[in-house]
């Protein structure tokens, strides 16, 4: 049996209390930033650094079971280590696959999208979209499928950069109607012209050779696999992971699939998907599903829900409170998960922010934790920073419902 973890406590809280801020940077918009929304990822010096304090305390074996924009996947191409990526969202998943390619693998997608976009004719952007999935080879949607499922595979790996290309462009065509909420997309009624569509095209792909340009050589110890698939206890082996390091959604009804809207309606339909069945599967989905789950939560969490079921504003009962009752339920299952997959010794290191509903402040990283030794596990860490800028702040009614607000991000860490 491999030894425990932590064989000094106090050098693994003082490797957590030197991490830097979880928020992206300025430098992750300069990079990746300038072909995606940063809005679900954590910063790339943060995933380095907790990839190296995993390393030094004997972990090889991480995933992140919630990929988001691919940001681990990419602090990780430099270190000899076996990483799983998985996500719920299909261009989460392709952007995980896209941020751990070989710099050539990416400038040679670029060159023949451009080839095929040049032979494209189409009037608008739909159908221009269409023709260029139809062409770069994946063809059916079965066989679309089959490359987002498994998008790392050796027979996949070129097509789904390929494709991960087309859903990036029209995510920069679409860019002027994603609205000043990003929790929450609309979906555009207009489409854009063959002129426009080519240029966003070029504009990405002149975009996507520089970042690739810029990536550091991969490790030849490096293993790293993407999936997409929802999170199930399945996922991953019995005691398989040496140490998890992710970021779960925050409960303020983030729809993580709506948030990248132009690119994911695109690959879910190429797929063959359901968008609304897919939505629902999501952790603390704004969606209504059909009944309550019925999972026996610690007091803390359950009396948090009945506060806010009672709260006296419009659709508390009727609607608000059910978000937070799925998030706290599917996260006691995830964490359930977490647990299995995680070798004796091994550790989960999460990325959590406080929320509000109203007036009331939503401690998530207590409340985690709580969930967390109902399930087994044993904090051993945590971190906080104070978080600038939220949503919350966009609406004169929140401000003054709660003048000084403040919220948290933390780092907790725990152990099996």
């Amino acid at each position: 049996m491999r030894a425990s973890l932590f064989r000094s406590e106090s050098r693994f809280l003082d490797a957590l209390f030197d991490a830097p801020n979880p928020k992206p940077s300025a430098a992750d918009k300069a990079k990746f930033g300038q072909l995606a929304s940063l809005y679900t990822s954590f910063s790339q010096t943060f995933a380095a650094d907790m990839l190296d304090l995993c390393i030094s305390e004997g972990c090889q074996t991480i995933a992140d079971p919630f990929g988001g924009m691919g940001t681990l996947g990419e602090a990780g191409r430099g270190r000899p280590i076996n990483l799983h990526l998985g996500d719920i969202s299909p261009f989460a998943a392709l952007t995980g696959t896209f941020r751990t390619a070989g710099s050539e693998e990416i400038r040679d997608s670029a060159a023949f999208i451009k080839e095929l976009s040049e032979l494209i004719e189409a009037e608008d952007e739909k159908a221009f979209f269409s023709q260029l999935l139809s062409s770069i080879g994946a063809g059916t949607e079965t066989a679309t499928q089959h490359v987002l499922q498994a998008p790392t595979e050796p027979e996949h790996r070129s097509t789904a950069i390929s494709i991960y290309l087309a859903a990036l462009s029209r995510l920069r065509l679409h860019k002027a109607f994603a609205g000043s909420n990003p929790t929450w997309i609309k979906r555009s009624k207009a489409a854009a012209d063959h002129a426009a569509t080519r240029l966003a095209v070029e504009q990405t792909l002149d975009a996507a050779v520089v970042y690739a340009n810029g990536l550091d050589p991969l490790h030849d110890k490096n293993r790293t696999s993407v999936r997409w698939a929802a999170l199930t206890a399945e996922a991953y082996g019995p005691a398989s992971l040496d140490a998890i390091v992710t970021s779960p959604p925050y409960p303020n009804r983030t729809d993580y699939i709506r948030h990248y809207l132009p690119a994911s309606e695109l690959l879910i339909n190429a797929a063959g998907y359901d968008e609304r069945a897919l939505r629902l599967e999501q952790i603390g989905t704004p969606l209504i599903r059909d009944g309550d789950p019925q999972s026996v939560l610690p007091a803390s969490i359950s009396q948090l829900i009945s506060q806010i079921r009672s709260h006296p504003s419009y659709a508390s009962e009727r609607y608000y409170y059910k978000g937070f009752l799925y998030y706290f339920s599917d996260m006691a299952t995830a964490l359930a998960s977490m647990k299995s997959w995680l070798r004796s010794g091994g550790l989960a290191i999460l990325v959590v922010q406080d929320a509000y509903y109203k007036e009331i402040h939503i401690p998530v990283a207590d409340l985690l934790t709580d969930l967390a030794d109902a399930q087994g596990l044993t904090l051993v860490g945590r971190r906080d920073w104070r978080v600038r800028n939220m949503l919350s702040h966009l609406s004169p009614h929140s401000r003054r419902s709660v003048a000084n607000r403040s919220l948290s991000e933390s780092v907790i860490v725990f152990s099996k």
